[in-house]
């Protein structure tokens, strides 16, 4: 049976983080995934500017998930990919990307406030981010570590042609 699931606006920190009804968190994705059976195939349509980097992560990691259990996923970018959605973009077992579409990767960012220790402790934590992130990267684009990681340094914007 086909399904589908639509990203189309933020993806933010669990349901009381929302600003609209457009916006996706984890759970919202987790419920969809639940009425899933063995041999559905299933559209994640996007049109996200991204957002929260762990409930991306987390929801890229669910969709990963259903292909072990049979379920086949493609990703769909309808206008813009960017961020973390590229991240659920890449956990899809097929891309279809619309030539006029955008992606955009960049290294992630975060606000934080407090002494020269704590800045520091954020900035290690934001590397590991950028590791995650360049992994589900590596396993859908055929270039080196190095490429990818001088394309999210120079927050870099791609149509979909290019892509």
């Amino acid at each position: 049976m086909e399904k589908t699931f639509n990203i189309f606006s933020e993806i933010v920190n669990g349901e009381g983080s929302k600003w609209t009804n457009e916006d996706v968190c984890l759970s919202d994705f987790t419920n969809f995934a639940k009425e899933l059976n063995e041999g559905d195939e299933v559209t994640i349509d996007i049109n996200s500017p991204g957002g929260s980097v762990t409930e991306g992560i987390a929801i890229a990691n669910q969709i990963r998930e259903l292909s072990k259990k049979g379920i086949h996923t493609t990703a769909k970018v309808e206008g813009i990919c960017a961020s973390i959605a590229t991240v659920i973009m890449c956990a899809c077992d097929n891309i279809v990307l619309n030539d006029t579409a955008f992606l955009m990767i960049h290294n992630c960012w975060s606000v934080v406030q407090g002494d020269a220790e704590t800045l520091r402790k954020e900035a290690d934590i934001m590397e590991k981010m950028n590791e995650a992130i360049l992994s589900f990267y590596r396993s859908k684009f055929d270039l080196t570590d190095q490429e990818l990681k001088d394309y999210m340094d120079a927050e870099t914007w791609f149509s979909g042609a290019e892509a």
